[in-house]
């Protein structure tokens, strides 16, 4: 489902599922890269399950520029979460989603 935006853009938002199941993240990449968009792929902590990749989808999806979020989820582990954005994002501002989210942490801070 678009994205729309104060300013009235239409901002596509590629959510973690598809018909054939998770988007993987190189998808994602790909297609950021032939829309002239960043990929940044963050190292998180804290995630268990398909809700945990919702919510996350969801928080991370809500910043600005953002235009694709896709996760592969290591259960209990270090998961990869791979975000498209217009520009590149500031770490407290992913981290700040990834806590509004749930408890879900990056790997490492």
């Amino acid at each position: 489902m678009p994205d729309i935006r104060a300013d009235r853009r239409i901002v596509p938002v590629i959510d973690e599922t598809h018909a054939a199941g998770p988007l993987p993240a190189d998808l994602l990449q790909d297609v950021a890269g032939m829309f002239g968009m960043l990929s940044a792929t963050y190292k998180v902590t804290g995630m268990t399950c398909d809700h945990c990749v919702r919510a996350v989808t969801r928080e991370l999806a809500s910043l600005g520029g953002v235009s694709g979020v896709a996760i592969e989820l290591v259960p209990d582990g270090v998961s990869a979460v791979t975000v498209s954005s217009e520009a590149p994002l500031n770490g407290e501002a992913v981290a700040a989603a990834l806590d509004a989210a749930g408890e879900y942490h990056l790997a490492g801070v």
